[in-house]
């Protein structure tokens, strides 16, 4: 039984690239966006956390803040919409709690993106646009308030495709990412389910992830909510 239900889960994954719904983006669910694109490793000598914010997140925060006038929120998404940035921070947890820092140079060096097989270089500081560069300014303090020392040490590495200087990832595509830092990694799969709309299941109306084709539990085909 269990193996049956792993079968058409993963069936419903593969398979979802034929019928998916993109939810508006002011009905996304921050945090489960929040939820699947941060990784956290579990070891417990280290505290190492990877962020990739795409550039949905921002569009959905836009959306849903109605006090942003909708041509500085255009302004920012044409600022942002050529570039992935990943945000990371990496320390050592000493003997009684006291935690290390990496610097960002060591950030830098240990970050890896792969994306679809291929693997992306970050731009250098001085290769960002001089808006995309205040922006971080802006950005590192607000995490610093939020965050505390954790927030002070986040650096923020950006990336690009330079063969057509645009963002690489298409969070709903069929592609995978992998992030690394040091020796902790971990995989996304797209599309990412919190922009699809779920989808339900005909004989309880039970609602489940929008990438899936077949309820896990019936076998039924999932509809799309209207």
């Amino acid at each position: 039984m269990k193996k049956t239900i792993l079968a058409l889960l993963l069936f419903g994954v593969l398979g979802s690239l034929q019928a998916q719904q993109r939810r508006d983006l002011k009905e996304v669910d921050l945090d489960a966006m929040l939820d699947e694109t941060q990784f956290a490793s579990d070891n417990e000598d280290y505290i190492d956390l990877i962020w990739w914010i795409p550039m949905e997140y921002w569009k959905a925060v836009y959306a849903q803040d109605p006090s942003i006038p909708q041509d500085e929120a255009d302004e920012m998404i044409s600022i942002l919409k050529n570039y992935d940035i990943v945000a990371a921070v990496r320390g050592k947890i000493g003997y009684f709690g006291g935690v290390t820092f990496q610097d960002e140079a060591s950030i830098r060096e240990q970050l890896v993106l792969t994306y679809d097989e291929v693997t992306y270089e970050p731009l250098d500081n001085d290769e960002l646009d001089a808006d995309l560069k205040s922006f971080i300014d802006i950005m590192r303090p607000m995490f610093s308030n939020m965050m505390g020392d954790m927030g002070e040490n986040l650096y923020f590495v950006v990336y690009q495709d330079g063969g057509s200087n645009s963002a690489i990832i298409d969070p709903y595509g069929d592609k995978n990412l992998n992030l690394k830092l040091n020796d902790f990694s971990d995989n996304l799969q797209f599309p990412l389910s919190s922009l699809l709309q779920p989808k339900k299941c005909p004989k309880d109306g039970a609602l489940f992830n929008g990438k899936w084709l077949y309820c896990p539990f019936h076998g039924n085909a999932l509809t799309v909510q209207n």
